[in-house]
């Protein structure tokens, strides 16, 4: 008998796959991050308040714009290098070529080629890097734009968006992915000044939060296991939770944070060194005349009423550190008779009616020696070692103010100002000799040089080093980046060609080290001679040594 025997069940169906989709196709989409968008636009939010941060340290809040322009393209450089799957050495050349371009057409349009940087670009940019640190050494905030300290801030922002992207988005960390924007926060909130430092606080606050939660929320859709099955249900109701979260905190710190019993007193450390109430933060001087020398501008900054020209002098700086000059002195309340010692020498009374437009300081000008504050807009202040009115603490700036004052001008002969130097100098005179032990040799042995055929008297010995510039170097406004240091001297004095900031800080620290007490003096020359008296403009800053002659 033949058995007939049941053929073998067939093997179970292979699991389903989705179409078109090997293993190693699998693990290679789980490996390439690409970021949920919303996450994306709540980590762009946390860099833009941070460079929103910046606004502080200018005195033109506009000056951020190319920073925003630099945050906005790095987000978007790397959000494009990982959705086309590009790895850390390809996103990381084309997001320095990214900001090269960038960089060359915002800040460099003028050097460079479609965006492609020139050799006029790389030297303008060695020049702007140069000013730009010696800007950071002299100014406190608010400051003059600076292209080079917005060049190295772009810079900044690249670096820290690129980490931030990596850490977020292929890392999917939360810390390490806000840390870059965070230090960025903080340098421009110990640096800055003025208003919206609170706002700022709780906006970065609140996108910290709700990028965070954001984050966790799409890590929740992807890796958790909610009940059901329902991820995007669940990573939903967690985002919005945090979104709510982050609000409240934001509000509470904002609203109630300024409100607390001790958040009005001064700092512990007063690390700024402005606290008290004639403690004053000024931009240098110096900085401001080197701002309006490179560019030249034709726009009115003040007129005077007066029947003779005079140089508009606003302060003198006779502290030098080796690195910038500088004045650190306290004002009084100025009203009336202005205490102070005019040159006993002939003097001639000279009566001045200012109106200031737009001068963008704090300074007030006047010629030398103010010695009666007539009447006055603003209740200015006064120092009478440095001949300087000021503005009070509480106003920025001195635009739309109008004062009269009366100076007493001397009118010098040689004989007057022909007289041996006495023994003793006065205090504030003796300050006037100071220099910092790491002066190049090279300073005091040319200043001897320059004197060497001059009679033994302080004006002869002044004027013959005044006669040395004169003849030696070249007033050229293409130097207007060596700024004063030490260093700065050192190159002005090889190369000899520059401008004033350069002649008034060689000459004065060059008079010092030859018994002559010497400092700098800033200011304005005369201006456009008018009808009713004088137009002074932009491109009529100027910066002068000033020497002591006893009597």
């Amino acid at each position: 008998m033949t058995a007939t025997l049941a053929p073998p069940p067939p093997p179970p169906a292979p699991a389903r796959r989705a179409a078109s989709s090997t293993p190693s196709e699998t693990r290679r989409a789980r490996r390439r991050p690409s970021g949920p968008w919303v996450a994306e636009l709540l980590l762009l939010s946390v860099t833009l308040v941070a460079v929103a941060g910046f606004a502080r340290l200018f005195e033109d809040r506009s000056t951020v714009v190319p920073l925003l322009i630099a945050a906005v393209g790095a987000h978007l450089v790397g959000a494009l290098a990982r959705r086309l799957g590009w790895g850390a050495l390809p996103t990381a050349a084309v997001t320095l070529a990214a900001f090269v371009v960038e960089a060359s057409v915002v800040l460099y349009p003028h050097t460079s080629a479609y965006g492609i940087p020139t050799a006029a670009t790389f030297e303008a940019v060695g020049h702007d890097l140069a000013r730009a640190w010696d800007l950071f050494g002299e100014v406190r905030a608010p400051a003059p734009r600076s292209r080079g300290f917005l060049l190295a801030s772009s810079l900044t922002l690249w670096v820290a968006v690129a980490l931030a992207d990596w850490a977020a988005f292929r890392l999917r960390t939360i810390a390490e992915a806000v840390l870059p924007a965070g230090a960025v926060f903080v340098f421009t909130t110990l640096l800055g000044r003025g208003r919206g430092g609170v706002v700022l606080t709780s906006l970065l606050i609140a996108a910290v939060l709700a990028f965070a939660a954001a984050q966790r929320a799409g890590r929740s859709g992807r890796d958790d296991a909610w009940v059901g099955g329902r991820a995007r249900d669940g990573a939903v109701a967690l985002g919005r939770s945090g979104a709510l979260v982050a609000l409240t905190v934001a509000v509470v710190s904002g609203v109630v944070g300024p409100r607390l019993p001790t958040a009005g007193d001064e700092a512990l450390i007063d690390w700024r060194g402005e606290q008290g109430p004639d403690a004053r933060t000024t931009v240098s001087p110096l900085v401001d005349i080197r701002s309006r020398l490179v560019e030249q501008s034709p726009n009115t900054l003040f007129t005077v009423k007066a029947d003779r020209p005079a140089y508009w002098r606003i302060t003198s700086l006779p502290d030098f550190d080796g690195q910038s000059w500088g004045s650190s002195e306290r004002f009084s309340e100025a009203d009336g008779d202005l205490p102070s010692e005019p040159p006993e020498a002939t003097t001639e009374e000279l009566r001045q009616e200012f109106s200031i437009r737009d001068l963008g300081s704090i300074w007030a000008p006047a010629a030398l020696t103010p010695v009666e504050l007539v009447e006055s807009s603003e209740d200015l202040r006064w120092n009478g070692e440095l001949a300087t009115l000021i503005v009070p603490k509480d106003i920025p700036v001195i635009n739309d103010t109008t004062y009269t004052v009366v100076s007493r001008v001397p009118s010098f002969t040689p004989e007057d100002l022909d007289a041996p130097q006495p023994d003793d100098l006065p205090d504030e005179v003796e300050d006037a000799l100071a220099l910092p032990a790491n002066l190049p040799s090279i300073v005091a042995t040319l200043a001897d040089e320059a004197v060497a055929d001059a009679d033994d008297t302080p004006y002869a010995r002044a004027r013959a080093l005044q006669d040395w510039f004169r003849t030696e170097f070249e007033y050229d406004l293409d130097r207007v980046g060596a700024g004063h240091s030490g260093a700065a001297i050192e190159v002005f004095l090889e190369v000899r060609r520059g401008y004033c900031e350069q002649f008034a800080g060689t000459y004065a620290a060059m008079a010092r080290t030859l018994g002559l007490p010497a400092r700098v003096a800033v200011g304005f020359t005369q201006g456009e001679r008018t009808d009713e008296g004088y137009t002074v403009r932009g491109r009529n800053a100027h910066a002068w040594p000033e020497v002591w002659i006893d009597g």
